[in-house]
């Protein structure tokens, strides 16, 4: 005769984990700034300009300028210059009248007005 020996069952209860939070720092933000090329020829020089400084060729255009109002009608004595190179330096001061000044074709001369008021492209 054979006998078998059955151990009774067992249940085995492990405490459980305690469950863990983790918290990571957040990313920081990400910046794009996007840059969009512009195509096509420059923007037209002006024909129309007020008292200042200008370079020639970037600012405004080569050619003939005139005074809108004559100097006696601005209050004032107008003078204008255009200056390029350490020699060269074209100049004109009108105490009335219209003012008339031809600024040259040379690339990095600077055209210079004070008292003048507007200027109109003329030629």
């Amino acid at each position: 005769m054979t006998v078998t020996l059955t151990a009774p069952a067992q249940t085995v209860t492990e405490p459980a984990e305690a469950a863990a939070t983790v918290t990571e720092p957040a990313e920081p933000a990400t910046t794009v700034t996007v840059t969009e090329k512009v195509t096509g020829p420059p923007p037209e020089a002006p024909s129309d300009i007020s008292d200042g400084r200008y370079e020639v060729g970037t600012d405004i255009k080569a050619g003939r300028w005139k005074t809108t109002t004559k100097a006696e009608d601005n209050g004032s004595f107008c003078y204008a210059d255009v200056q390029f190179g350490p020699d060269y330096l074209a100049q004109e001061a009108t105490p009335k009248g219209y003012t008339i000044i031809n600024v040259p074709n040379k690339k990095g001369a600077i055209f210079t007005s004070r008292g003048c008021g507007s200027w109109k492209k003329v030629g």
